[in-house]
C-alpha cells in the first residue's frame, strides 16, 4: 500500500484510534505537497461506515 501523508511525525505522536490503515500494510509513504492535499468528506465516510454494517 502507498500512503499519501501531509506530515511525517515521530512514533507515538498519533493516537492509535486515529490511524485508518495499520502500519504493517504500508509499503511506501508519499509526502503530499500542500496544494494537492484534499480534505476528506467526513459525511461520506460516516455514511460508508454506517451503511456497510
Amino acid at each position: 500500500m502507498i500512503a499519501e501523508v501531509e506530515d511525517i511525525v515521530p512514533v507515538g505522536e498519533l493516537a492509535p484510534k486515529t490511524i485508518h490503515a495499520p502500519g504493517r500494510f504500508v509499503d511506501y509513504l508519499v509526502l503530499a505537497r500542500p496544494e494537492t492535499v484534499r480534505q476528506p468528506d467526513r459525511q461520506a465516510m460516516k455514511r460508508h461506515w454506517t451503511d456497510s454494517g
